[in-house]
């Protein structure tokens, strides 16, 4: 997410932090099965680790282990994630971790106060540790009760080092990661429970009021929303059905989300209408959960990475929700959004700098690289991007042609 300094359009779909330029939104294309979503799930697998393995219990199995299979050596060698981020204090930290599926072999935490490098910890052969200065007398504690699957960062969550803080807070509160790794439309429902609570609390006015601007402007004909909250008389529930049973259908369908539309009479608005949400389409359905998520991303400056924006979207939205990110205006607490897509209406340089732009390349062996279209020498930036990528001229797309799909097909009389 750190611009290419040579490129100079758009510049408004930058931000600046000390002597960095960031981008405030990335786009990866790719081929199916080229990459993508496994370059997103790393930021999924990094969060976790660090939000949760400092519940984790002895000798429990790290699940987020999943070598490269394609290869015999990698098949048992350790995950390495190495990041680069700034915390809400404006300092730049890096983290790098190695583990297997029964332990951390390595973490180490660095941060740069006025642009130099300094260690916070280094951990090395699972629990052996070597602390900085700003640190070192405040960590007894937590050394002493770390379990080798355990990451040192992750205690933070229940023990208090100040230093420590601001990068634990990176991956608890300011990375927000939603990848679909079931049902798309269970993900988006899931996610819409948790607006609904927002909602119905009614403590943030501006969220409720912007949730409903949002659907608006989205041309989904609703004009508001309303929260329900359902008690057992809701339900025709029969009456051989256990108590248990009722009991967790209304805990799992106590809040729901009526939408408002006008009511027409000979072309003229006579009233008004509501329709439950499971009534309206899959795109309202995801705009509402992506919407959400997009606004709280908007108002806590989060890095929001995310798979499959276009899903169920027109285009033309997902074109606007881009350029919410890439505006200023819109985006005051410059936050960040990296996203896979098969969207190509949106590779063109009025929406994405030349940097913006990445690419998944998968190799015979099954390995992936990542590259910028600005990675490659002499892409100008008033090219059709659409039309040199579908032409193969920067990779990542499949290798086949219309011809490749001969097949066998029986014929019926």
């Amino acid at each position: 997410m750190e611009s290419i300094s040579k490129y100079k359009e758009l510049s408004n779909n930058i931000t600046s932090i000390g002597n960095y330029k960031l981008l405030k939104a990335t786009a990866i294309f790719g081929k199916n099965a080229s990459g993508k979503s496994n370059l997103l799930l790393a930021f999924a697998a990094l969060k976790f680790l660090v939000r949760k393995s400092g519940s984790f219990k002895l000798n429990q199995k790290i699940v987020c282990y999943e070598p490269f299979l394609f290869e015999s050596k990698s098949s048992t060698s350790p995950i390495i994630f190495e990041i680069q981020f700034f915390g809400k204090d404006k300092l730049k930290y890096h983290y790098k971790i190695s583990y297997n599926n029964e332990s951390i072999l390595e973490e180490e935490l660095y941060f740069y106060p006025k642009n130099q490098r300094v260690k916070l910890f280094v951990r090395k052969e699972k629990t052996v540790f070597e602390f900085g200065k700003k640190i070192k007398n405040k960590v007894e504690n937590i050394q002493k009760n770390l379990f080798p699957n355990q990451l040192f960062l992750s205690k933070i969550g229940t023990e208090k080092v100040d230093e420590l803080i601001c990068p634990f807070l990176f991956f608890e509160m300011f990375l927000f990661v939603d990848i679909p790794n079931q049902s798309c439309n269970i993900c988006d429902k899931r996610i819409i429970d948790l607006h609904k609570e927002e909602l119905f609390s009614g403590k943030d006015k501006n969220f409720w009021k912007n949730i409903t601007k949002f659907l608006k402007i989205a041309d989904t004909g609703i004009k508001g929303i309303n929260i329900k909250e359902n008690k057992e008389t809701d339900f025709a529930f029969p009456e051989s059905m256990s108590a248990e049973r009722k009991k967790k259908i209304l805990e799992e369908n106590r809040l729901e989300v009526l939408t408002k539309h006008n009511l027409y009479k000979n072309n003229k608005i006579i009233g008004e209408t509501t329709l439950k949400l499971e009534e309206e389409s899959s795109g309202t359905n995801r705009l509402l959960a992506i919407g959400g998520l997009i606004l709280e991303a908007l108002s806590d400056g989060t890095t929001f990475v995310l798979d499959e924006l276009d899903r169920s979207l027109h285009p033309y939205l997902t074109r606007i929700i881009v350029e919410i990110f890439n505006d200023p205006r819109t985006n005051p607490n410059n936050a960040q959004l990296i996203f896979a897509t098969h969207d190509i209406s949106i590779l063109n340089g009025e929406i994405f700098r030349r940097d913006q732009i990445w690419f998944a390349e998968k190799d015979e062996m099954g390995q992936s690289s990542y590259y910028s279209l600005g990675d490659l020498k002499g892409v100008r930036k008033d090219v059709p991007f659409e039309k040199y990528y579908m032409k193969g001229l920067f990779g990542g797309i499949p290798k086949v042609t219309f011809y490749d799909f001969d097949f066998n097909i029986k014929l019926y009389e």
